[in-house]
């Protein structure tokens, strides 16, 4: 599992990454601050450090990609923190945040996924969730197991994706014009 601490150069981050880097090994922990230079002795531990900058929202997403949770350290400008807390968390959600993990009766073993923006995608009767509620995910990673949970008459996945609530056909998306697709997008896919 891959740990995010925002604002890596700060006393508090620099703490908890100590802390963390009692539990975890070094290349599973990612300090992002806005000079990587300040967090050297991390680096030469063998920590991901990753310049990212509350203020400029362009450079989050790509700091926390591969991330799975994310420790969210305040900064100190106050006035804009809530703003920049967002930010943070926008970026974590396009990096695809697990919004849920359940048993249900007709779904089964059942994961959703918040893209942000309104965007989730759902994953049915698994036999196997390998994710947990608040997890960050990157695109490519194993989720989950297919099985014949809840009402299912054997091992298949359902994949449902959902617009601000209404479910769409996935298929539109995967079919996407190259147009509509960023560049960031099309990292993402690979």
């Amino acid at each position: 599992m891959k740990l995010i601490i925002t604002g890596g150069s700060g006393q508090l981050a620099r703490r908890a990454a100590e802390l963390a880097l009692a539990k975890v090994a070094p290349e599973d922990l990612i300090l992002t601050t806005r000079t990587p230079a300040a967090l050297r002795s991390f680096a030469e531990r063998g920590v991901l450090v990753r310049q990212a900058d509350f203020a400029a929202p362009q450079t989050l997403r790509a700091a926390f990609a591969g991330g799975e949770k994310m420790l969210l350290v305040s900064g100190t400008d106050l006035g804009t923190r809530t703003a920049q807390h967002q930010a943070a968390i926008d970026a974590a959600k396009a990096a695809g945040v697990v919004a849920d993990v359940g048993d249900y009766v007709l779904s089964g073993r059942t994961v959703l996924i918040d893209h942000g923006q309104g965007a989730v995608s759902a994953y049915f009767h698994l036999d196997t969730a390998l994710v947990s509620k608040g997890d960050i995910i990157r695109a490519g990673q194993r989720i989950g197991r297919v099985g014949a949970t809840g009402l299912a008459t054997g091992p298949h996945l359902h994949y449902g994706l959902y617009l601000h609530g209404k479910d769409v056909d996935p298929v539109a998306f995967r079919d996407m014009p190259q147009w509509l697709v960023t560049p960031a997008d099309t990292l993402r896919r690979n």
